[in-house]
């Protein structure tokens, strides 16, 4: 049987975050020295896509841009 992630954490009330907010929280613990250059790496070695403003929202709360 196949289950997807989120709705087998949902059903265990568990919290998801999905993999930009699990590097958002590896930056914030200083796990990783930059976020921005691994969502490069993302977009061309795994074609990910992410939109220009969620870029620009994951990187302000990361401190990358003001």
């Amino acid at each position: 049987m196949c289950t997807s992630g989120r709705p087998s954490a949902a059903s265990r009330v568990l919290r998801t975050i999905g993999m930009l907010g699990g590097l958002r929280d590896a930056k914030e613990q200083s796990l990783i020295p930059a976020f921005a250059p691994l969502l490069d790496r993302l977009e061309k070695e795994a074609e990910f896509w992410i939109s220009p403003s969620l870029r620009n929202i994951i990187l302000k709360a990361t401190g990358e841009i003001s």
